[in-house]
């Protein structure tokens, strides 16, 4: 039902030209997305958690272990080797899989 309010409901094309102009700016877009409140999408997730990154787990060069060994602009690249890990996680989102 997300996906459905997102493409039927909410016009977006604002939030995404601001965020084409940024670094990453496709991987802000859904996130931002699901954390505005004011949107009212259905099964958003609230960002007045106790947690502040819950919405998407990233291993940055130098931090855990990644162990696909594969990194895309200092982040790691999720392979099937961390799936045991992966399963575990509390955040949302898994950036670059």
């Amino acid at each position: 039902s997300a996906s459905d309010f997102i493409v039927n409901e909410i016009n977006g094309t604002l939030l995404i030209e601001m965020f084409s102009k940024k670094f990453a700016g496709d991987e802000q877009f859904f996130t931002s997305l699901t954390a505005t409140e004011a949107l009212k999408i259905p099964g958003r997730f609230s960002a007045n958690c106790s947690h502040p990154n819950y919405l998407r787990h990233v291993i940055w060069i130098g931090e855990s272990p990644c162990k696909s060994n594969y990194m895309r602009h200092t982040a790691c690249v999720f392979g099937v080797e961390d799936l045991p890990f992966l399963k575990n996680v509390k955040q949302f989102i898994i950036n670059k899989v």
